[in-house]
C-alpha cells in the first residue's frame, strides 16, 4: 500500500470516527432530560414533544428501527447522530433555520460542516499528497474544535472538562497525522465511497437518461421525425380518486395526497396505483414525473425531494432489481462489484419507483416488482404504479403490509383543456422557422357537440391521432364518428403514405400502383396476426422472432422491409439498449390490429350476404319493371325471409367467435413458445374493436354470432350501464347488435344519463323503462344536439323525468356535492318546498327570466336556516322537521362526514338530531376526527361502533370534547381505539385531563 493510501485511510478515520466522537458529545450535552435506559425514540416522544408523523417524516425506516431498539446513541453512524443533533438537542435553532447553513460562526452551522465535510472527503480522490493531507487534516482540526468550544459555551461544560476533551481529540488527530499507516479501515472507506459515488454520479447518469427519455411519439412512425418532449405538450389531467365520487385531484398534488394517506393511517411505504384505460395518458405522465425530476423543478410537490426516482417498464425484459439499476445507470455499474451491491447502495436513500404498465407485465418484470416491493423491509420507499382497469383486483397480492396504497383513475383531458393540448402539439410537430399550420378547422371539429367521438377525445392518443390526420387529409377527420373509424383511417393513412414511400423507392419504383397495394395487403395479414402474438405475450415490443418473421414476409414480395416496418411500428427505446427493437405504436393500436386478425378469420368462413343491399337491388328490377306495389312487397317479404334463413344456415355452421379466439390462442402458444389460455378479459379492447370492424365490413350479421359476439363482451367485464353505453359511443353496430345490448343493461328503475351518453342511450330508448330518468347535464344544453333529439324523441312517454343542467367547472367538481336538483317532496301549501319555490318564481320576476328550484344551490341556506329556527326558541314540528332534513339530503348532503359537519355548524333540537342521527351510518367501522368530537357526542346514544376509531390530531389537553366523549362512553362494551398523532405526553408526567378521564371510563 503505498503512502497516499495510507494518508487517504487516516482522513477517513479522522472524517468519520473522530468526527462521530465529537458529535457524539455535542448530542450527550444537548439532551440533559434524556433518561439512558429508554431509547431516543422514547426521549423524542416524551420529552421532545416530537409527533409520530413528524419522526416518520424525519427519519426514514432504517433510522426508526435504530433509535426504537436502542438509547446507546454510540451505535448511531454520523448521518443518523446530525439528526439526533438537529431534532433533539435544546438551545439550538429549529430544523431549517438558517443557522444551520449561514456562514456565521453559529453550532448549528459546525454541526452541518461536519457532516457535509465527510460527505466531500466520501466523493474526493484517492490519490492525495503530504501537502494536502496536512492542509485538510489542520483544516478538519480547526473544525472540530471549534464546534467543541462553541458547544461547551451553549451548554455550560467546565473548562476542565473541554479541555481534556480537546486534548483527547487533537491527540487522536497528530496520532493519525503523524503515523497514517496505523489507518487499516480500507474495506470501510471502499463502501463508504462507492456509496457516495453512486448517490452522486449515480444520480447525475440517470437523469441524463431521463432527459433522453422524456420525449415521446405514440405515431412517430406517420410522422417519420424526431419525438416530441413531453414538457412542451404536457396539459393537466382529471385525475380522481377511486372511491370518491366527487374528490378530484391534480397533478401537482398526487405525491403530497399519497404522502399524507400514508402518515394518517400509520404505514412506513406508499403505493399509487393509477389506473386508466389505453391512451388516456398514463405513460405521458409517468414521463412528465421523470423530466420534472431529472430537471430539478416540478410543479408536482415533494417529487424533487426523493434522491432516485427509478423507473421500470414492464414491457422490458429486465430480471432483476439489480439488473434494472444497472441498466438505468450503466456507468456506475461498471465500478461496483455487483448488482447486489448496487442494491445496498441505494439503501437509506429516499427512493420512489415508477412501474409502468402493470397490464404488460411478463415473468421477468413481475419478479422485478416483488423485489422492489421487498425494499420495504429496510427502507421507506414509494411506488407508483400505472396500470390498465383490468390488472386492478389482483395488484394487492403485491403489496405488503407495510404499505398504504392510495388508488386514483386518470379520465383523460378535460374538455376545456383539450385546445391547448392541440395547439401545443400541432406546434411541436412542425419545424422551427415554418409558417403554422391552420388547424382552426381542427379546433372546430373537436368543439362540435354533436359529435359521438366527444367522450374519445379526452384521451391524449386520440388526440395525437387525430392531430396527425388532419394535417394529411382534413376530410377524413370530418367524417369519423367512432374510436374504431379513427384507428381504420390512421392505419389507412399509414398504407397510403407506405405506398407513395414505395412508389420513390429504388427497388420498387417500377412495380405498378394495384401490385404494390396488392403486396402490401398481404404483409399487413401477417404484421395483424403478429399484433395478436405479441398481445398473447403481454407485450407491445415485438420480440426478435417476430421481427424476423415480418422481414421474411417482406421478401418473397421483394418489398423493402425497413421501409414497410416503419410505417407501421416505431423504433422502442429500451433500457437495456442491446439492440435495436420494434414495438406498435401505442398498445391501443396493437389491439386494434389484432382485432383486424380476428375478423380475417372469422369473415374468411363467413358467407357474405349483405341483404340491405340485395333487397335494394331487388326493389330496383321490380321498380324499373313496373311490378304491382302490393305483388312487389310480397315478393320482397319472401325473399328478405329466403335470404335470412340461408344466413342463419351458413353461420350454424361456422365456427364460434370464442373458437376462433381459442384456435389462434393455441397457434400463439406454438410461437411465442409457451402454453397460453384464452383469457377473455385480455380480449375486451380486441372484441370492442371486433365489433366496429364487422358493422364497418358493411354486412349484417348474423343473430346467433351476433348474440355470442355480446356475451363474449360481458365475458370480458362490461357489465354495468355506463360500460354498455361507452361501448355503444366507441363503435358503430347494427340493430340486432344495439338490440342484444339492451337487454344487458338494466333500463328499468333510476337510470342516470351524462352528456357523454345521450346519443348512446338515443340508441337503446326504445327498450327503456325508466322511473325516473335523470338527464345530469354538465355542458351546455345549447351546445348538445343529442340531447334536444332525445327530448323529442321521448315525445309521448309517461315517464318522469328529471333534467339536471349544469355548468361546472374542476374546482367545483371536487368541493360541491352531487345531488338531484329536483327532489320530489309532497307540495302541501306552507311546506318549505313550497315556500322555496314560491320565493324563487318570485325572484324571476325581478331578475327577468325563469329560474327554476336548484336545491343544490340552496345548501347553506337551508343549513343556516336550521341553526335559525332553533335559535327560535320553538320546538319544530315532527312533520316539519322531518321536511327539513330530507331537503338538506337533497342539496347533497350524504355520508356521515357532511351530517357531521351540519352537526357542528349549527344548534338542532333533539327532534332534528334523532333524524339526522338516521341518516348517518352509526354502526360497523366509525373514524371520528377532532373537529367532529363535540358533534358525534349529540348522536351517541344511537351508535353502535365496532369498533370506535378515534383520530385526535390535536393536544388531547385542548380538546374538552374529547374527555367528555369518554365519560358518556363509560359503562360501553365497545372497542374503541384511540390514535392519539399529537406530541404525546407520558401520564405519568402527571397534570393530564386525559389520563383523568381514561382513569374515570376504565376504573374498575
Amino acid at each position: 500500500m503505498n503512502p497516499s493510501q495510507h494518508m487517504t485511510f487516516a482522513l477517513y478515520e479522522m472524517t468519520t470516527h473522530t468526527s462521530k466522537k465529537v458529535l457524539l458529545f455535542i448530542l450527550e450535552w444537548g439532551t440533559p432530560r434524556r433518561d439512558a435506559s429508554k431509547t431516543f425514540y422514547e426521549y423524542l416522544l416524551q420529552v421532545k414533544r416530537m409527533s409520530l408523523t413528524t419522526i416518520r417524516k424525519q427519519f426514514n425506516q432504517s433510522q426508526r428501527q435504530k433509535i426504537e431498539k436502542s438509547g446507546d446513541i454510540g451505535t448511531f453512524d454520523v448521518s443518523l447522530i446530525f439528526l439526533c443533533i438537529v431534532h433533539g438537542c435544546d438551545g439550538l435553532a429549529p430544523p431549517g433555520d438558517a443557522k444551520w447553513t449561514t456562514r456565521a460562526e453559529t453550532l448549528e452551522r459546525y454541526v452541518t460542516s461536519i457532516k457535509t465535510y465527510r460527505n466531500n472527503f466520501l466523493h474526493g480522490e484517492y490519490d492525495i499528497t503530504h501537502t494536502e493531507f496536512l492542509k485538510v487534516t489542520e483544516e478538519l482540526r480547526d473544525l472540530l474544535n471549534k464546534t467543541l468550544e462553541r458547544a461547551a459555551e451553549i451548554y455550560n461544560i467546565g473548562d476542565e472538562i473541554l479541555q481534556g476533551i480537546l486534548q483527547d481529540i487533537n491527540t487522536e488527530i497528530n496520532s493519525l497525522r503523524n503515523n497514517p499507516s496505523q489507518a487499516t479501515n480500507s474495506h470501510a472507506l471502499f463502501l463508504d465511497r462507492q456509496r457516495q459515488m453512486v448517490k452522486v454520479e449515480g444520480k447525475l447518469e440517470l437523469k441524463k437518461i431521463y432527459r433522453e427519455e422524456s420525449s415521446f411519439g405514440p405515431a412517430s412512425n406517420l410522422l417519420g421525425k424526431s419525438k416530441v418532449r413531453v414538457d412542451k405538450v404536457f396539459t393537466t389531467m382529471e385525475i380522481k380518486q377511486e372511491g370518491s365520487q366527487t374528490q378530484f385531484i391534480q397533478y401537482s398534488e398526487l405525491l403530497a395526497k399519497a404522502e399524507e394517506r400514508r402518515v394518517d393511517n400509520g404505514k412506513d411505504c406508499s403505493v399509487l396505483l393509477i389506473e386508466g384505460p389505453a391512451g388516456v395518458g398514463k405513460t405521458t405522465l409517468t414521463r412528465k414525473m421523470i423530466s420534472d425530476w431529472a430537471s430539478g423543478t416540478s410543479s408536482m410537490e415533494t417529487l424533487t425531494d426523493y434522491d432516485f426516482v427509478l423507473l421500470s417498464r414492464c414491457r422490458d425484459e429486465i430480471h432483476s432489481l439489480g439488473n434494472l439499476l444497472g441498466t438505468l445507470m450503466p456507468k456506475i455499474k461498471i465500478k461496483v462489484q455487483s448488482d447486489n451491491d448496487m442494491m445496498n447502495y441505494l439503501s437509506g436513500n429516499r427512493l420512489m419507483f415508477i412501474v409502468d404498465g402493470l397490464d404488460e407485465m411478463n415473468s421477468a418484470s413481475d419478479r422485478v416488482l416483488r423485489e422492489i416491493m421487498g425494499m420495504s423491509r429496510d427502507d421507506d420507499i414509494t411506488v407508483l404504479c400505472t396500470t390498465r382497469p383490468n390488472k386492478v383486483p389482483d395488484f394487492k397480492r403485491y403489496v405488503p403490509d407495510k404499505f398504504d396504497i392510495m388508488h386514483v383513475k386518470v379520465l383523460g383531458i378535460e374538455e376545456n383543456k383539450r385546445e391547448e393540448f392541440v395547439r401545443n402539439y400541432s406546434l411541436a410537430l412542425q419545424d422551427p422557422g415554418t409558417e403554422n399550420k391552420d388547424i382552426s378547422g381542427l379546433l372546430r371539429y373537436l368543439a362540435r357537440k354533436d359529435s359521438r367521438m366527444q367522450a374519445h377525445w379526452r384521451f391524449p392518443f386520440n388526440l395525437v391521432l387525430v392531430t396527425i390526420l388532419w394535417f394529411f387529409d382534413p376530410q377524413a377527420v370530418n367524417s369519423l364518428t367512432t374510436a374504431t373509424e379513427l384507428f381504420t383511417k390512421t392505419h389507412e393513412l399509414c398504407i397510403k403514405r407506405l405506398l407513395q414511400r414505395l412508389s420513390d423507392h429504388e427497388e420498387t419504383r417500377t412495380v405498378e400502383g394495384f401490385e404494390l397495394r396488392d403486396k402490401v395487403k398481404k404483409v399487413m395479414k401477417k404484421l395483424c396476426k403478429e399484433a395478436f402474438l405479441s398481445h398473447c405475450d403481454n407485450a407491445v415490443v415485438l420480440s426478435r422472432p417476430s421481427v424476423e418473421r415480418l422481414k421474411g414476409a417482406c421478401r418473397p414480395p421483394r418489398l423493402p422491409a425497413n421501409e414497410v416496418l416503419g410505417a407501421f411500428l416505431v423504433l422502442a427505446t429500451s433500457l437495456t439498449g442491446d439492440e435495436e427493437k420494434y414495438s406498435f405504436p401505442h398498445k391501443s393500436m396493437q389491439d386494434f390490429l389484432a382485432a383486424m386478425h380476428v375478423k380475417e378469420i372469422i369473415m374468411a368462413d363467413e358467407v357474405g350476404l349483405n341483404i340491405p343491399e340485395i333487397i335494394d337491388g331487388f326493389e330496383n328490377v321490380l321498380s324499373h319493371q313496373e311490378v304491382p306495389q302490393n305483388i312487389s312487397n310480397s315478393l320482397i317479404n319472401e325473399i328478405n325471409l329466403v335470404l335470412l334463413k340461408c344466413q342463419r344456415e351458413a353461420s350454424r355452421q361456422l365456427p364460434s367467435i370464442q373458437s376462433v379466439l381459442e384456435g389462434a390462442t393455441k397457434e400463439a402458444a406454438l410461437y411465442i413458445g409457451q402454453e397460453t389460455k384464452l383469457d377473455l378479459v385480455k380480449y375486451q379492447n380486441i372484441l370492442i374493436h371486433l365489433t366496429g370492424l364487422l358493422h364497418l365490413g358493411g354486412k349484417t350479421l348474423a343473430e346467433e354470432r351476433a348474440t355470442e359476439l355480446v356475451e363474449l363482451l360481458k365475458a370480458t367485464g362490461i357489465r354495468d350501464t355506463s360500460q354498455w353505453l361507452d361501448l355503444l359511443s366507441e363503435v358503430k353496430c347494427d340493430n340486432t347488435i344495439t338490440a342484444l345490448i339492451s337487454k344487458k343493461i338494466d333500463l328499468t328503475g333510476c337510470i342516470f344519463i351524462r352528456d357523454e351518453h345521450l346519443a348512446a342511450f338515443l340508441r337503446v330508448l326504445s327498450h327503456a323503462r325508466p322511473s325516473p330518468l335523470v338527464l345530469d347535464i354538465s355542458g351546455d344544453p345549447e351546445d348538445i344536439p343529442s340531447l334536444s333529439e332525445l327530448l323529442r324523441a321521448m315525445k309521448g312517454k309517461t315517464w318522469e323525468v328529471r333534467l339536471s343542467p349544469r355548468l361546472p367547472t374542476p374546482e367545483s367538481r371536487r368541493q360541491r356535492p352531487r345531488g338531484s336538483a329536483s327532489a320530489s317532496f309532497p307540495k302541501k301549501s306552507g311546506s318549505i318546498q313550497s315556500v322555496l319555490e314560491g320565493a324563487t318564481k318570485e325572484a324571476a320576476l325581478y331578475i327577468g327570466q325563469e329560474t327554476k328550484l336548484d336545491l343544490v344551490k340552496y345548501q347553506n341556506i337551508l343549513i343556516h336556516l336550521t341553526g335559525l329556527l332553533h335559535l327560535g326558541g320553538k320546538t319544530l314540528a315532527e312533520e316539519r322537521a322531518t321536511e327539513l332534513v330530507e331537503l338538506l339530503k337533497a342539496t347533497g348532503i350524504r355520508d356521515t362526514s357532511q351530517w357531521l359537519d351540519l352537526l357542528s355548524e349549527v344548534k338542532c333540537d333533539n327532534t332534528i338530531t334523532a333524524l339526522i342521527s338516521k341518516k348517518i351510518d352509526l354502526t360497523g367501522r366509525i373514524f371520528i376526527r377532532d373537529e367532529h368530537l363535540a358533534a358525534f357526542l349529540r348522536v351517541l346514544s344511537h351508535a353502535r361502533p365496532s369498533p370506535l376509531v378515534l383520530d385526535i390530531s390535536g393536544d388531547p389537553e385542548d380538546i374538552p370534547s374529547l374527555s367528555e366523549l369518554l365519560r358518556a362512553m363509560k359503562g360501553k362494551t365497545w372497542e374503541v381505539r384511540l390514535w392519539l398523532r399529537h406530541d404525546f405526553r407520558h401520564p405519568r408526567a402527571g397534570g393530564s385531563v386525559l389520563e383523568e378521564a381514561l382513569q374515570q371510563v376504565f376504573r374498575r
